[in-house]
């Protein structure tokens, strides 16, 4: 049986939410969306252990007085990333037990992970897959060169990706060491299998399995949050 550990990146700055406070620690009706993503992936009982990457100004307040006042998960523990999402990913995985087998990466900015999206990413990765959730594109999808349309791009051939990325940790492992070796650049962890030559499965995403990157994110949040009873 696996056993599963969950990466969480928490190191970004969130330059383009354009705030001074680090855009997990923004609150939705009261709770920073770095508690809102914790709690949720902690009450899925699914992860032995959890690994909460943070950036080195933040450090000291997240391990201290913050994960005391909020009473997050004492079994998880809090890490220094680095200056890129790999950099933070590579030293919140040196920093996880022997014992697990596979390796979840979600968006600490992602707070409305659902248990039923974790389940369909578990029962995944147990059946062999490496697998991420993807959604598909709602709207008409353009070529454009400059200011120029080239050509309306087939949007069913195409999927929006979102977290938790899951892989099975030696794997990984050994994509990250070519990785290095030979200067890829990936843009997440799904990216960087694929030029190492691996196959991932699509697991449906959930629409509201938001990021939250710009002002306009909080307030669907919000409406999320004022519209419905989610079994998160």
């Amino acid at each position: 049986m696996s056993s599963h550990a969950i990466i969480i990146v928490a190191a970004g700055k969130g330059l383009r939410m354009g705030f001074s406070t680090p855009k997990t620690l923004l609150e939705l009706e009261g709770v920073p969306l770095l508690v809102r993503t914790l709690r949720n992936l902690h009450v899925a009982r699914i992860f032995q252990e959890g690994v909460v990457v943070v950036s080195e100004e933040m450090f000291d307040f997240i391990q201290g007085p913050f994960w005391k006042q909020w009473e997050l998960p004492k079994e998880w523990s809090v890490v220094v990333g680095g200056k890129e999402r790999h950099d933070s990913v590579r030293c919140g995985l040196k920093h996880l037990s022997s014992d697990a087998s596979s390796i979840w990466i979600h968006d600490a900015a992602r707070p409305f992970v659902s248990k039923a999206l974790l389940q369909r990413l578990k029962e995944t990765i147990e059946n062999g897959a490496h697998c991420i959730p993807m959604v598909p594109i709602r709207d008409t999808l353009k070529e454009v060169k400059g200011n120029d349309i080239v050509k309306t791009v087939d949007r069913g051939m195409f999927r929006l990706a979102q977290t938790p990325q899951v892989f099975h940790r030696v794997t990984l492992e050994r994509a990250f060491e070519s990785a290095g070796k030979k200067g890829w650049i990936h843009t997440d962890e799904a990216s960087l299998l694929e030029q190492f030559g691996e196959k991932l499965k699509v697991v449906e995403g959930d629409p509201l399995n938001i990021k939250i990157t710009t002002p306009a994110d909080m307030i669907f949040a919000e409406a999320i949050l004022r519209s419905t009873e989610r079994d998160l």
